[in-house]
């Protein structure tokens, strides 16, 4: 079973393109990419090399990482008559395109294989609008997001307004989620696929060996209010997308059971049914002990695209007196046995509460792979 790690990003939502901090040079490069170097054995490195070779140091070579994320710097998305509209803008021409094939260009150097998801289930959530430091929820109430600022700043009294919105994102182009309006025709689908999937696509295939997979979205089956007929259109035509543009396609489902569904249905429509019985589909779901899937479910021949790594009393359900390798050596084993054919360690880098990276998950990781079970 092949072991790869979820990055999963460094700026959550503007890992490529245009950065949302008012105060940054336009054309500062990302945070991956940063002026700050690292000092390693080769020279200076930035540090997303610094990562890939402490991956590589232990073994690791594949990587999985959000590229847009929540969308916060996809520009294009409108709201008018209460309602909001994306028509996304080219990611070419928003220079996201150019800073993902500057990462192409650095896990080729490095040798490693990334496994790049396009969005994820945030993209559909409810508008959020960064101010004061902080996500705020967008209240329908408010005929424009400009009286919806106004207002916040209006019934803050511990908050010089003028300074802290000199250092508030500009919410007239960068807005957190909102942006699952494309979703409702083809003709707006097509839209997305033209100005945000194919770029990205095209660039790759010149890439071919460092991304052999596309990830269309991460968790698609968390995205909220989306009728399930234009989520499986969606999910559908992407993934045919990306195979005609040469690649496996792949979706990070968060349960066994949504993959199960979604193979069921493909099955059935012969647009897509040849490309999902063949090896040119990846199938993929995600398991926490604590996500209502109880055990870990078969994962005959799928990829666990993520599996937590803050250890629990019920992960695994008998090393409760093992040390923290052991305990993690358990879990990769019992993945293993379940039938994966790889897993991705959550996470190396975000903080949430599945998330622990430490030099105890590095020994247990590096022992299996150098004992040769990893592929």
């Amino acid at each position: 079973m092949k072991i790869g790690i979820n990055y999963p990003w460094r700026r959550h939502g503007w890992d490529f393109g245009p950065s949302v901090l008012p105060r940054q040079n336009a054309n500062a490069p990302p945070a991956w990419d940063d002026s700050l170097q690292l000092s390693g054995a080769a020279g200076p490195m930035t540090r997303l090399e610094g990562s890939l070779q402490q991956f590589r140091s232990i073994g690791i070579r594949d990587v999985r990482w959000f590229i847009l994320a929540d969308g916060w710097n996809c520009e294009g998305l409108e709201y008018k008559d209460r309602k909001w509209d994306y028509r996304p803008k080219s990611v070419e021409a928003l220079g996201m395109v150019s800073h993902f094939e500057r990462a192409l260009q650095v896990f080729q150097r490095a040798d490693c294989v990334l496994l790049p998801s396009l969005i994820s289930h945030q993209f559909f959530m409810p508008a959020r609008i960064y101010l004061a430091g902080d996500e705020r929820p967008f209240a329908a109430k408010y005929p424009s997001v400009k009286e919806f600022v106004d207002d916040f700043y209006r019934r803050q009294k511990d908050i010089d307004a003028k300074q802290q919105r000199a250092s508030d994102p500009d919410w007239n182009r960068f807005i957190k989620c909102g942006k699952g309006s494309f979703i409702a025709t083809r003709e707006s689908r097509q839209l997305f696929y033209d100005n945000v999937l194919t770029p990205f696509l095209k660039v790759s295939q010149k890439y071919a060996a460092t991304v052999p997979v596309w990830e269309l979205i991460n968790e698609p089956d968390g995205a909220p209010g989306v009728k399930p007929e234009l989520m499986y259109s969606f999910l559908a035509e992407g993934c045919s997308l990306i195979a005609k543009a040469g690649f496996a396609a792949t979706i990070g489902f968060q349960k066994a059971g949504s993959l199960t569904d979604f193979v069921s249905r493909a099955a059935q429509d012969l647009a897509v049914k040849d490309l999902i019985g063949s090896p040119n589909f990846i199938r993929q779901f995600h398991y926490y002990i604590n996500d209502g899937q109880g055990t870990l479910p078969s994962c005959n021949g799928c990829i666990l695209g993520e599996f937590a790594t803050v250890l629990s009393r019920d992960w695994p359900l008998d090393a409760d007196q093992a040390t923290p390798t052991a305990r993690y050596r358990m879990i990769v084993q019992k993945i293993e046995a379940a039938g994966a054919t790889a897993a991705y360690a959550w996470s190396y880098l975000s903080s949430d509460d599945r998330a622990k990276w430490s030099l105890d998950l590095e020994d247990a990781l590096e022992g299996y792979i150098r004992s040769g079970a990893s592929r």
